[in-house]
């Protein structure tokens, strides 16, 4: 199991990076929040995306729906600052799988990560 994390804050990425290894899961890979993000996950295939975005906008929408194309078969997690409940049924429309506020909901990552993997086996 491949997991990437596309997100430009280091301590979050970490925090992340922490809790997914938590969960005996050392497959992981970074990136930043660009168009090299397209090509990181195109060329390691991961299962699990996380998009680590400080609010929503339709750049980071647009980003989500090429990554997404390039990782059909991929499950997401996205983490924000702020969402509006309409941005965040769009987003779970598109295909993910879980969204968590990034500084109030980290708690439940774990779980969500559980769930995916559960799912993946």
């Amino acid at each position: 199991m491949q997991i990437l994390i596309v997100g430009n804050s280091v301590i979050i990425n970490e925090r992340i990076i922490s809790l997914i290894q938590e969960n005996g899961i050392d497959a992981l890979c970074t990136a930043t929040i660009s168009e090299d993000a397209i090509a990181v996950s195109k060329a390691i295939n991961p299962t699990i995306i996380f998009l680590v975005l400080d609010f929503h906008t339709k750049k980071f929408l647009e980003l989500f729906k090429k990554i997404k194309r390039a990782n059909r078969e991929a499950d997401f997690i996205l983490l924000f600052d702020k969402i509006e409940s309409a941005a965040a049924e769009e987003y779970k429309s598109l295909g993910v799988n879980f969204i968590f506020d990034k500084y109030h909901e980290f708690e439940l990552i774990p779980a969500a990560i559980n769930s995916l993997v559960l799912t993946n086996k």
